[in-house]
């Protein structure tokens, strides 16, 4: 690893630019060195132009071999993060839910095999099973639509999936839910009688050892040592910040440490809950996969604002975990980036951003409406100052709000590293460009 001088120069210059933090736990040997440079030489990078807040960590057999913390957990406040500051996981939670019903089935309590409807009255039209719902075969939308907080805190989510039965598919296909594990939620609330954060702690993060982890609705935001959330903007080099309330507890709402996260993923790793690791239909949203030739586990989720996430190699006892509070293109495809960095001696660097410039007719000539691959109808528009542009996503509400910084010849969409600029028959060409991804062109055709 980097040796002590280092270190110090690093501590002391990150209270003035990034925020850079490196510790470790035990001396370590040439290849821990080798992964430790590697990997901090990476997003080291991308801290420096704002692109990585967060906590990138490598455990061995449990024991911590060195984490690097970058970025601030209150950016307007340049404070720190530390070992101890809590994060939004967002679909990490779905582990934690499908656990806890499995807790519950130990105890008879819950029974995979039974109608929802036998727990959660409002769902007697249904058909679907607890364990249709933990294997995303329920035929549940995948997300509840924006704006829908205030109904859902007065009625609940089964209430509202009764209400709007034209939201359903056909059950048997695997559909992502989130809808479907905040089902699981006040399933188990419905049938113990205690609530869902209740349930959490009692029966699992305690019993586990997971001594910094809750389920908050409010999100990490609200917690005394909670990491704020950010998404980039409104300047080049700028963040703002996100709201992140949870409206569809079970599938979000785990609130952690980086420590209980890599816990967590051990825990799984070694076969606590086998379900979880089921060939044909796993459980929990648990990812098996295979990268230069050794086996490995993957449990990660996001949020606007947060990202969340553990790699773990059962055969190495060996992990490596992150968490961040900025979300952004640095998130996207993070698996096999981690992964290259700790099996790679020479893994792929991060791509160049493009150089900004100042605000003019070319880039407010791309304001309108246009059909976005992938996202949908989206905006270009003037933010309510009127000095920047922006990307909103009406159908996702204003969590999905983008800054766009201007660029030579069109908009750099930050939040994606998407270069997008105006052609002639007034389509709008974008060239998006992730790490460890062939670049991606596609057009953004606009909506008359």
């Amino acid at each position: 690893m980097i040796n002590r001088l280092f270190v110090i120069i690093c501590f002391s210059l990150a209270l003035i630019l990034s925020g850079c933090k490196s510790e470790r736990a035990v001396d370590l040997d040439a290849p821990y060195q080798a992964m430790s440079k590697r990997i901090d030489g990476y997003y080291s990078r991308l801290a420096e132009q704002s692109e990585f807040s967060g906590i990138i960590r490598v455990e061995d057999a449990g024991v911590l071999m060195f984490e690097h913390t970058y970025g601030y957990a209150d950016w307007s406040q340049k404070s720190a993060i530390t070992a101890q500051t809590r994060f939004g996981t967002g679909s990490v939670t779905k582990g934690i839910t499908a656990a806890l019903i499995l807790e519950l089935v130990k105890t008879e309590t819950l029974n995979l095999d039974a109608k929802a409807s036998k727990y959660v009255s409002e769902l007697e039209p249904f058909d679907f099973t607890l364990r249709d719902i933990l294997t995303h075969r329920a035929g549940l939308p995948r997300m509840l639509p924006p704006n829908t907080g205030v109904e859902l805190q007065n009625n609940g989510v089964s209430k509202w999936i009764a209400s709007h039965p034209d939201q359903l598919s056909d059950m048997g296909d695997y559909q992502y839910s989130n809808v479907g594990f905040a089902i699981l939620a006040e399933i188990a609330e419905n049938a113990t009688g205690s609530s869902y954060e209740k349930l959490a702690t009692q029966k699992l993060f305690l019993p586990l050892g997971l001594k910094n982890s809750l389920i908050d609705r409010e999100g990490a935001a609200s917690h005394p040592k909670g990491a704020q959330p950010y998404a980039p903007g409104p300047d080049p080099f700028g963040v703002m910040q996100r709201d992140t309330t949870v409206t569809e507890l079970g599938s979000a709402g785990l609130v952690t440490s980086i420590e209980d996260l890599a816990k967590w993923g051990r825990i799984i790793g070694r076969g606590k809950y086998p379900e979880f690791l089921n060939e044909n239909v796993r459980f929990g949203s648990v990812n098996v996969g295979d990268r230069h030739g050794t086996n490995y586990i993957w449990v990660q989720g996001s949020l606007p604002g947060y990202a969340a996430g553990t790699i773990y190699w059962p055969e190495k006892d060996l992990s490596i975990s992150y968490v961040s509070n900025l979300f952004n293109h640095t998130l996207i495809n993070i698996e096999p980036i981690l992964i290259d960095l700790v099996l790679l001696e020479d893994a792929e660097q991060p791509p160049q951003r493009p150089d900004w410039v100042k605000k003019g007719e070319i880039h407010t000539k791309m304001t309108g409406r246009f059909n976005y691959p992938g996202f949908g109808e989206i905006e270009i528009k003037r933010d309510g100052t009127g000095s920047g542009l922006m990307l909103t996503m009406p159908a996702r509400g204003s969590d999905w709000d983008f800054y766009l910084t201007p660029t030579e010849n069109g908009l750099h969409f930050r939040a994606f590293n998407t270069i997008i600029t105006p052609q002639d028959d007034g389509t709008l060409k974008a060239v998006q460009n992730l790490s460890g991804m062939e670049p991606r062109t596609f057009s953004i055709t606009p909506i008359k």
